[in-house]
């Protein structure tokens, strides 16, 4: 038996990551909790909010700025932002 540590999970534990069913099922929760008056998940679901349209602005930011440094090259600035959804999806862990 080798005592060497593997990467990764050890077989047969669950995951860490919730699937996406999972966290939809949790928005769900806190929908509800929400609307009973729960200020607490009401505030989380608008930080999340807020949150998402932050990136989104973020992001659409970076792909102006990736254009514009591509000297308006569109296969230059698709193969930057290419190279950036791999690099995202590697680091999600995402197959």
């Amino acid at each position: 038996m080798s005592t060497t540590k593997q990467p990764g999970r050890p077989k047969g534990s669950r995951n860490a990551k919730p699937s996406r069913k999972a966290v939809n099922g949790y928005y769900g929760l806190l929908r509800s909790a929400a609307d009973e008056g729960d200020t607490a998940s009401a505030g989380l679901l608008v930080m999340n909010d807020t949150l998402d349209r932050h990136l989104a602005g973020q992001q659409r930011e970076q792909n102006r700025r990736r254009l514009r440094d591509a000297d308006g090259d569109v296969l230059a600035h698709l193969d930057a932002t290419r190279q950036h959804l791999l690099f995202e999806v590697d680091r999600a862990g995402i197959e």
